[in-house]
């Protein structure tokens, strides 16, 4: 009868230790999922600069609050 021989195991990880590999790898691969997938795609239209919207914003603000208040029409029958 010939004896079993042994294989040695060169790497030996316990279960936390694959898991960890395992949460690497995977976020190993969805970086370069996302590195190909923006690639592939157009680049989207600049956004507008910060300094345009504020601007934007405080001249409708202003031209609000300038205007002059109109008054309404009268209807007829309310007056008493």
């Amino acid at each position: 009868m010939k004896a079993k021989r042994r294989r040695r195991q060169v790497f030996v990880f316990t279960n936390e230790e694959k898991k960890v590999a395992a949460c690497v790898l995977g976020a190993l691969l969805l970086g370069l999922a996302t590195q190909h997938f923006r690639s592939s795609q157009p680049a989207p239209p600049p956004a507008p600069s910060p300094r345009l919207k504020v601007a934007k914003v405080r001249t409708n603000t202003t031209a609000l609050s300038v205007r002059p208040a109109t008054p309404l029409p009268a209807t007829a029958g309310t007056e008493d």
